[in-house]
């Protein structure tokens, strides 16, 4: 038996790691890549401005890493949906497998590993866009 909680909040996942993003992405055009400063946002707000740079960054980064970052934010994203899909199971069965708890520190390990790109993303960039131009 599913209630109505279990959806919702994987539709608030899904709204804030990837449609969120996007629009921010969308609002503000021309962020320098040492993610200091955009030209031009049609909603012109710090607060939106400094919650886009960060995506910015990742996406830059993407660029020169062959998209990993992205897929590993991606696969962040998925992992946590499937957790919470499977939350009341966890709960029902008091217990879960080897596996899911290798999953579960592999999403732990890939929330640090996203933070740590998008928190040094500029530098990340500049070093990437040194070695490849």
């Amino acid at each position: 038996m599913k209630n109505w909680i279990q959806p919702s909040l994987l539709s608030l996942i899904f709204l804030i790691f990837i449609v969120l993003p996007v629009l921010l992405m969308l609002n503000c055009s021309g962020v320098a890549l040492d993610g200091s400063s955009a030209d031009h946002c049609f909603i012109y707000s710090t607060l939106l401005m400094r919650l886009a740079i960060p995506f910015f960054n990742l996406l830059y980064l993407s660029i020169f890493t062959f998209g990993i970052p992205i897929l590993l934010y991606l696969s962040f994203v998925i992992m946590t949906m499937y957790f919470i899909y499977k939350m009341p199971q966890f709960i029902a069965e008091k217990r879960m497998s080897v596996g899911t708890i290798i999953l579960l520190i592999v999403n732990i390990c890939l929330f640090f590993v996203i933070l740590f790109f998008v928190s040094d993303s500029a530098n990340c960039v500049q070093f990437f866009a040194d070695i490849l131009l």
